[in-house]
């Protein structure tokens, strides 16, 4: 659904983007990741047709966007950088003229789903007011409704989620799910909330100094078994702490208040609960604290740093 074969963007002597190589297979939520300046926002702007690629080839649904623009943006929802809007236009009003342009849809025919998509953003009671009074984050909502009005087959999406709280980032993540369920809907989504990118994204691209340096899914990415760090919410601690330190297969336990970490394999754990409950524990709450998707970032960007000099 969505192809990049060694593609380069140049700005005079800096190379943004540097022979990158990634897909999306259509129907995924694909998390685009990376640190400021690795050219992440460049890559979506030429995905978008927003800009042209030195080198290399894009293909959005089948096409390429720099020479059908118009055909990507018709099938395309597209939320690049901070948005622009008619001030003193109403949410609604916005909405359905930016909706409409380029689209065969009259705005009174969007009108039932640029409703539905405020509504689902928590935007409704604000429909009716200008624009020009909005905060950072209902602007942010607003753009993400001109995004999904048109049930778009591709969502290209820049950071949606920053200047929102917690409520609207869920409502945010509601919707984007929403819309993959329903129709289908292939997402490109860059974020740098790691958590974000973990509760929404089934595939992952990790970019850095404009090189791709790691795709595929999720699941293949950060698998489920191996070994790794646990923690347990447990009464009584110090029981659980002895049950586990007798153990041939924890280690590292630890008391840490009212939990008790320790590491295993993932296989072996239901064994290790099972085994404490059995003695008369009781497990309130146990988190995986390994290979998340913090972790797998981390170690793979540290790896690509150069040795500091001695």
């Amino acid at each position: 659904m969505i192809q990049a074969r060694r593609v380069t963007r140049r700005f005079g002597r800096f190379t943004a983007v540097d022979d990158a190589s990634f897909e999306v297979p259509a129907g995924r939520v694909a998390g685009f990741l990376g640190p400021n300046g690795a050219g992440k926002t460049t890559t979506l702007k030429m995905l978008a047709g927003l800009l042209r690629p030195t080198g290399g080839e894009l293909s959005v649904a089948g096409h390429d966007p720099s020479r059908e623009r118009e055909t990507v943006l018709a099938s395309a929802g597209v939320l690049i950088e901070t948005p622009g809007f008619f001030e003193h236009a109403t949410a609604l009003e916005n909405l359905l003229w930016l909706g409409s342009l380029g689209r065969t849809a009259t705005t009174r025919l969007l009108e039932p789903a640029a409703k539905e998509c405020l509504e689902a953003l928590g935007m409704t009671r604000h429909a009716t007011r200008p624009v020009a009074g909005f905060s950072t984050g209902m602007r942010m909502r607003l753009a993400l409704a001109t995004a999904l009005v048109n049930k778009p087959s591709v969502l290209l999406l820049d950071e949606p989620t920053a200047g929102l709280d917690p409520l609207g980032r869920r409502a945010v993540r509601e919707l984007i799910l929403g819309a993959n369920r329903a129709n289908g809907c292939t997402v490109f989504i860059s974020s740098h909330l790691l958590e974000e990118v973990e509760l929404l994204c089934d595939w992952l691209v990790v970019i850095e100094a404009g090189r791709i340096l790691a795709q595929g899914p999720m699941s293949e990415l950060l698998p489920t078994t191996g070994q790794s760090h646990f923690s347990a919410r447990v009464e009584p601690v110090e029981q659980a702490a002895a049950l586990l330190l007798a153990r041939a297969d924890a280690g590292d336990v630890e008391r840490q208040g009212p939990t008790v970490t320790f590491r295993a394999r993932r296989e072996d754990v239901p064994a290790i609960v099972a085994h404490m409950v059995g003695q008369g524990a009781r497990l309130h709450e146990l988190r995986d604290l390994g290979r998340s998707l913090e972790e797998f970032y981390f170690n793979l960007t540290r790896r690509q740093k150069p040795p500091a000099a001695a």
